[in-house]
């Protein structure tokens, strides 16, 4: 089967949006208007529901609390930075110090916390491109 756009050869019509128009050809080479006609003509079928979307939420969402967490930790540290070395004390400067280490932890848990967003994010492009690699052949 060959594609009027592009001419390409493809083994069967799971490539073709259309009767003569290959899903490369609808999603780069048509313009709006054709890519309307076409799809009045010829609706995609139902697909069974995208569960990517539902994958990794509990570690998602774990990796943003991590973040925010470690957000507020280092803001904490900060202002007890500036509230330790305020006071002009000793004590306020052991404080500071002290709270030098919260900053740090604070910042690490902000960075892990995106880590683990990162990766399902790297998760969820990866699948995706499997998809669309697969609908090419």
């Amino acid at each position: 089967m060959r594609c009027e756009k592009c001419g390409k050869d493809y083994p069967s019509m799971k490539n073709f949006r259309a009767p003569g128009v290959c899903y490369r050809c609808y999603n780069f080479k048509l313009s709006l208007e054709e890519k309307k006609v076409i799809s009045e003509q010829f609706p995609e079928e139902e697909k069974e529901p995208n569960q990517e979307k539902y994958q990794f939420r509990t570690l998602l969402g774990y990796g943003k609390l991590l973040s925010g967490l470690g957000w507020i930790i280092a803001i904490l540290g900060i202002i007890s930075i500036i509230g330790g070395l305020a006071s002009g004390e000793e004590v306020g400067v052991g404080i500071a110090i002290g709270a030098l280490l919260l900053v740090v932890i604070g910042i690490m848990m902000v960075v892990s916390g995106q880590l683990i967003s990162c990766f399902v994010s790297i998760e969820k492009n990866t699948r995706t491109t499997y998809e669309l690699l697969q609908k090419e052949k």
